[in-house]
């Protein structure tokens, strides 16, 4: 029922404002994006519950499988549209990229804070609350940045934002 329910948030998100439904392969990836997540909320409550002292270890190993996917993807993705060349390239522009003005403080407080303390704070919480309850919790991530985005930002929620945000 919870499925569905989220199923029919996410309708409403998408096809309220009288979208056309037109699928595509990325479709299919971010479809799965929330079962992998999950399954990965599950296995991780499984294994905080029987190696509750290895917060720290289970944390570093997120991240590397993070960084390692999120690398491999952007070489693929790269290589696909621009062959070894274009890989080349982009490893060649990369110490450029990272002399750009303002992004050592952004970049280090999205990897420290955004994914470091985070990863590591919902792996602690693991160990003291059910992963269902985590998942619950990292699941209503959206609500809270829109929350945020309204009081921060002066955003206006239209109304089958709110009923779809309200379903999911």
């Amino acid at each position: 029922a919870a499925a569905a329910l989220a199923v029919a948030g996410v309708g409403i998100l998408e096809f309220a404002g009288g979208g056309t439904l037109e699928l595509a392969p990325g479709d299919l990836i971010c479809s799965l994006v929330p079962l992998c997540f999950g399954a990965g909320w599950f296995i991780l409550g499984q294994t905080m519950k029987k190696f509750p002292e290895d917060t720290l270890p289970s944390t570093a190993l997120q991240l590397a499988m993070t960084a390692l996917g999120c690398t491999g993807w952007t070489m693929v993705s790269t290589f696909s549209k621009g062959g070894m060349e274009g890989v080349t390239g982009l490893l060649l522009q990369l110490p450029d990229m990272l002399q750009a003005p303002g992004l050592m403080p952004s970049l280090l407080y999205s990897a420290l804070i955004g994914n470091v303390l985070t990863m590591w704070l919902a792996n602690e919480a693991l160990r003291r609350v059910k992963g269902s309850d985590v998942a619950l919790l990292a699941a209503s991530e959206p609500l809270w940045a829109a929350v945020a985005a309204a009081i921060f930002l002066g955003d206006v929620m239209q109304p089958n934002e709110v009923l779809g945000g309200a379903l999911l």
